[in-house]
């Protein structure tokens, strides 16, 4: 359908088209195939209120977009399971050694699940 836009050089919303099945059997199977056919073509004053809609959508859909990837930017796992507080994950300078906040003896003491 794209395509045949494209030739005639013409968006999308520009026409009415009408979309269908058609079945088909290709021996054991059936199944059905989609048809098109271009019933309108807008134009005038109507293809400037059709360009109008578009554009609404078009702005109420990048919106959208802009919306769930702050989401999604929010919700970003790091893959740190370790709080940003008094845990040092990995040593600041070359020579210091890990630092897992309190000291854990696991022969005395249960370790942490």
């Amino acid at each position: 359908m794209n395509q045949s836009f494209l030739l005639r050089r013409r968006a999308t919303y520009g026409s009415v088209v009408q979309i269908g099945l058609k079945k088909m059997n290709n021996g054991k199977d059936d199944y059905s195939v989609a048809t098109f056919r271009r019933l309108y073509d807008f134009s005038g004053e109507e293809l400037a209120q059709i360009r109008q809609f578009a554009d609404g959508f078009k702005e109420q859909v990048r919106m959208m977009l802009q919306q769930r990837a702050a989401v999604n930017e929010t919700q970003h796992d790091d893959g740190c399971d370790y709080g940003s507080g008094n845990v040092e994950v990995l040593p600041v300078n070359g020579n210091a050694k890990f630092n897992y906040g309190q000291p854990l003896d696991g022969e005395r003491e249960a370790l942490p699940a």
